[in-house]
């Protein structure tokens, strides 16, 4: 279902879905990226985050499950080094990058500890997972009153977590965890919010604004999760 709608999305000139302007905004504050270190993306869609990172001189290399996404991205980001594989099974040796990112990724893997033990299994001791994901909390009355659906949301968001689950999924896999206070409301929020609620919803949105609120109830997690050092190959030493 997903690929088909970034299929339907390519077909009127559009293979971009996340929030760039805010992830990169994530990214720079985390004071991490240097040109020694290795950075996997997970989910990377076309390739403009990997293609951004790759040009900003950082090894960088881009995974996607979408064939579609991949054959796209590697005609509009040819700076990017892309490539169709999954994030529960992936072709990558243990103890290779030292940063990980996902972003908006998470919520559409039906199992998730798979998912984090490959990402854990990958990352160098002492190596950084960086994720965006949605607020369950504020995600599915979005998706409801967006399908006219209670339950339609379930089959590509079958794992939206709340602020204390996602703490608790990344604790439980030994990963240090901190959430980071991004601002996402920006013009791809305010488009994204038009679809579906028209002028009014965006009005609303920057009236009330999301990015005030306390971290359990704000539309989206960025969480920065550094792997005990302690880990090595998935076991410890």
């Amino acid at each position: 279902m997903i690929i088909c709608t970034y299929k339907a999305d390519i077909k009127n000139g559009k293979i971009d879905r996340s929030n760039f302007d805010a992830n990169v905004q994530f990214l720079e504050g985390t004071g991490l990226f240097n040109e020694n270190i290795k950075i996997l993306e997970i989910g990377c869609g076309a390739g403009r985050l990997t293609n951004y990172l790759t040009q900003k001189r950082f090894n960088t290399i881009g995974i996607d499950i979408s064939s579609t996404l991949i054959t796209e991205g590697r005609i509009h980001y040819p700076d990017a080094i892309i490539f169709i594989a999954s994030g529960g099974d992936m072709p990558i040796k243990d103890l290779t990058f030292d940063i990980v990112l996902s972003f908006d990724v998470l919520e559409h893997i039906p199992d998730v500890d798979t998912h984090i033990n490959e990402v854990r299994r990958i990352l160098k001791p002492g190596g950084f997972y960086l994720l965006q994901t949605p607020n369950k909390l504020t995600n599915v009355p979005f998706e409801i009153i967006k399908n006219n659906s209670f339950t339609r949301y379930k089959k590509y968001h079958c794992s939206l977590q709340t602020y204390w689950s996602l703490k608790k999924l990344l604790i439980s896999h030994d990963f240090e965890v901190k959430f980071k206070k991004i601002p996402v409301m920006n013009d791809f929020i305010y488009q994204k919010i038009e679809k579906v609620f028209g002028r009014a919803g965006s009005f609303l949105l920057k009236l009330v604004n999301p990015d005030r609120l306390p971290m359990p109830i704000r539309t989206n997690f960025y969480v920065c999760g550094r792997k005990n050092e302690d880990w090595n190959s998935g076991k410890r030493t």
